[in-house]
């Protein structure tokens, strides 16, 4: 050990001070006298280095390796000696509290505390029970989790809110989970109405009727809705599907509310809300739904005012599912579609017409057939003949 240089004395001393520890020592007279005079010689020729440094940054590592003697001695059992340190070192409160005969661990703890170790500090006091005590020097040490830590044994809801309020997101949620208190941490998002965060954290812990109520809170009824459905909740559900209904409306989103309904099997609903703008889709829910006569009321609308349009095709379908049959056959013919025309036209049991398109199909028997349905038989002799 050089006196004066401080930085190469330290490293040796934090050497000593472990070398120490794992013999754990009751007192220097633990050592052969040997070694036990060269220790103590070493020691007081490091605490003898009183004079105080001009040089700031020299200061500060005179202190430190002051510090780091308190500590040797400190391990050695000799309190004494290690507020002698720390008062060469200008630390007169840690070494008051050194001295005081309140016992070991108390000496330890003022010890961290004025070499600027709270957090080691904060974990003996924890450990002794010493909690409003430990809370503060966790709070000292930047240890937000050390300090919910201890607030959770407490038992004090409102400062466990306030430490997971100023821990950062990821790590507060982590450490809410392993300290128990999800319902102190969604205290703090709802408070922040982060809902969607409150929806994750109780979905995440199988919590679906809560994560439904935030979601939905949220605005975000879709997730809300498929919450409700798992957690059983049919009124929740249904409200969230309004909600969505109501929001595709607002836009003028006929077809995207009616899919929404369908999705949900509400096809009566479904077809009524696209009916006006997408009679095609409505008329596909009713029947897929079975409600024929609200299928038929909308095709025989839809005919009514296809009438005129230049869209033949268009009027042909529309007339064929109002079951105007002769009429939308009438159409296909006139489009050329004569094999629908014959089968509507058979539907409608408009036997000659439909023997007529058959004729020009070069179905000969069938023209046969329906000419004698038609109760035409010369005409159907004449259909054999071309057969």
């Amino acid at each position: 050990m050089v006196k004066g240089d401080f930085a190469g004395q330290m490293g040796p001393l934090d050497k000593l001070r472990e070398a120490v520890c794992a013999v754990r020592p009751k007192s220097m007279d633990d050592f052969g006298t040997d070694l036990k005079g060269r220790l103590l010689t070493l020691l007081l020729r490091v605490g003898r280095q009183s004079k105080k440094q001009e040089d700031e940054e020299k200061e500060a590592a005179r202190i430190k390796v002051l510090e780091g003697l308190a500590r040797v001695w400190l391990a050695l059992g000799d309190n004494r000696r290690a507020a002698g340190a720390l008062q060469t070192a200008g630390k007169d409160e840690a070494a008051a509290a050194l001295l005081d005969e309140s016992g070991e661990w108390r000496a330890k703890v003022a010890l961290h505390r004025a070499t600027g170790e709270p957090g080691k500090a904060a974990r003996i006091l924890e450990e002794k029970g010493e909690l409003a005590d430990a809370v503060e020097a966790y709070a000292e040490a930047g240890d937000g989790e050390g300090r919910l830590r201890v607030l959770v044994k407490l038992g004090d809801e409102a400062k466990v809110i306030e430490a997971l309020d100023a821990m950062p997101k990821e790590k507060a949620e982590d450490a809410a989970i392993r300290h128990g208190v999800l319902d102190a941490w969604a205290k703090v998002l709802t408070e922040r109405q982060d809902w969607d965060g409150v929806a994750r954290l109780y979905q995440k812990h199988g919590r679906q009727d809560i994560a439904a109520r935030a979601w939905e809170e949220a605005g975000d009824f879709r997730k809300a809705m498929k919450a409700y459905r798992v957690a059983g909740d049919a009124e929740g559900h249904d409200r969230c599907l309004d909600a969505i209904v109501e929001q595709h409306t607002r836009k003028n989103d006929l077809l995207g509310a009616a899919k929404i309904l369908a999705g949900a099997g509400l096809l009566d609903r479904a077809a009524e809300v696209a009916a006006e703008k997408h009679p095609e889709e409505a008329h596909e829910w009713f029947i897929e739904g079975g409600y024929k006569d609200k299928a038929l009321d909308l095709a025989r609308r839809e005919a009514r005012k296809a009438e005129g349009h230049q869209d033949y095709r268009l009027r042909a379908v529309w007339l064929e599912r109002a079951k105007d049959f002769v009429s939308a056959a009438t159409l296909w013919e006139g489009l050329d579609d004569l094999e629908k025309a014959q089968k509507l036209y058979e539907e409608a049991r408009a036997w000659e017409p439909a023997a007529r398109c058959a004729e020009s199909r070069k179905r000969f028997d069938e023209a046969v057939e329906l000419y004698y349905r038609a109760n035409l038989p010369e005409k159907a002799e004449r259909a054999k003949l071309l057969g």
